[in-house]
């Protein structure tokens, strides 16, 4: 992210991008994830993106496109955990025509960005490939391919979209939506695969036209040596970022006692964190350490717990010693988990702080005053947000205890909404601390993501 140059400026990796894009989805299911897709593909065209606008904006669409992915990740549970039987199949329907239309409505105009920034850089740059023309009256390869690309995206979101309105049927014609969806994923694959090969021909030329890669490179070359700014901030609100989404999944949501969003994402971004942007941490080996055990816990806890409620109602822990054991040994999973939760909150926290002293306090050496105040409004926020952490992380273990004891008192019978409370409050003051010090940094850096 500080400014390094992808192999053929992201074309040599982009080429993989349209392997998870190009099959049809079963209902919901998506076999090869466009979630690995669009990240490939926001990865590989980073560096165009930072030297043409139109690119820039696909980029961002593609970055929609991987919220998109997730979203239709998080329908699949809610459908297979909140909806009745009888709510499923128009629930299933409301998902996939929703998704489908989002997918349009942001992927149309993002690949129509993509193939007017190579267009422009095409003209300002060279590019052969890009206007290759078999013949001199017919439109070039990057016209003839938007139109494909196009009519693809029309026909794979609405072919594989018609099989989930059998369920506003009154009669038994539903019993055949599973023929019905295997039928549109037939009529949808030549299709896909004549976008697949058309797309990754074209993508493979403009890898092969040598002078207008070096072209590309040079002039991407120049801009990360004059505006080294730019990339410092980009990549310092790409950690907070990070740091953010990992709070923002250690929230809880449970569904019959289990929790939807298992705490292992929040571990795993973590991780990721202190993989991919160790240049910006510190506490390293603690964060990395941490967030392993956390990771290891978190699976346990939610397999324990998956395999516990399964079996078992609340009640059954004082008739069954089985359920009995079962459930103690969750409560410490718990206890493990809240202050694993409450250590790694501590040291990202530093983090965030080490952030501002470091690239936002060393361009006011001389100006004690700034730092002084923006350093105790980051401290005020960052004690909040430690405060909050440390009863999020009481918080779920209040509610894994006061299960047994619901009946007994309200205090006992709504934990679930108090926990819940709580970490909508750790999260809201981490998201605002995150966004103060990402405005800060836009600020002094003076560069917009």
């Amino acid at each position: 992210m500080q400014g390094k140059l992808n192999k053929n400026v992201g074309f040599t990796l982009i080429f993989f991008a349209f392997f998870f894009l190009f099959e049809p989805s079963y209902a919901l299911i998506d076999p090869l994830p466009d979630l690995i897709g669009h990240t490939i593909l926001c990865i590989a065209l980073i560096n165009l993106a930072d030297i043409n606008d139109k690119i820039s904006i696909a980029f961002k669409a593609f970055r929609m496109g991987i919220a998109l992915s997730i979203l239709r990740f998080i329908s699949i549970l809610l459908l297979d955990n909140v909806f009745s039987d009888g709510e499923a199949t128009t629930g299933q329907l409301l998902f996939v025509f929703v998704l489908a239309i989002f997918e349009l409505v942001i992927m149309i105009p993002g690949y129509k960005a993509l193939f007017e920034g190579l267009l422009s850089l095409g003209i300002f740059v060279g590019g052969e490939a890009i206007y290759y023309k078999k013949r001199e009256k017919d439109k070039n390869a990057t016209e003839r391919l938007y139109a494909l690309t196009v009519a693809f995206l029309i026909i794979k979101n609405v072919v594989c979209a018609l099989p989930e309105f059998t369920t506003l049927q009154t009669n038994g014609s539903y019993e055949f939506v599973n023929i019905m969806r295997i039928l549109a994923i037939i009529i949808v694959a030549p299709i896909s695969v004549i976008w697949l090969v058309n797309i990754l021909l074209y993508f493979k030329r403009i890898e092969k036209d040598t002078p207008f890669i070096n072209a590309l490179s040079e002039k991407y070359t120049q801009k990360a040596e004059n505006t080294p700014d730019f990339f410092t901030c980009r990549s310092l609100s790409l950690v907070l970022y990070t740091i953010l989404s990992a709070f923002i999944l250690s929230f809880d949501l449970y569904v019959e006692n289990v929790n939807l969003i298992p705490d292992f994402a929040f571990y795993g971004i973590a991780l990721l964190l202190v993989v991919f942007f160790r240049k910006h941490v510190h506490a390293r080996v603690r964060l990395a350490v941490i967030s392993t055990l956390g990771a290891l816990v978190s699976v346990a806890g939610w397999l324990l717990e998956k395999d516990f409620f399964s079996k078992y109602a609340i009640e059954a822990i004082i008739k069954d010693f089985d359920a009995y054991n079962s459930y103690n040994l969750l409560v410490c999973l718990y206890v493990v988990k809240g202050v694993l939760f409450a250590a790694i909150t501590y040291l990202a926290l530093r983090e965030i702080y080490g952030i501002f002293k470091k690239y936002i306090g060393a361009k006011h050496d001389e100006n004690d005053s700034y730092i002084a105040e923006h350093s105790k409004s980051i401290k005020t926020r960052a004690l909040v947000c430690f405060v909050l952490g440390i009863l999020s992380a009481i918080s779920s273990i209040y509610r894994v205890v006061a299960l047994p004891y619901y009946e007994i008192s309200r205090i006992f019978y709504y934990s679930g909404i108090i926990t819940g409370g709580i970490q909508i409050a750790f999260v809201v003051s981490v998201c605002a601390l995150i966004l103060y010090i990402v405005g800060e940094i836009k600020y002094n850096y003076k560069s917009f993501l």
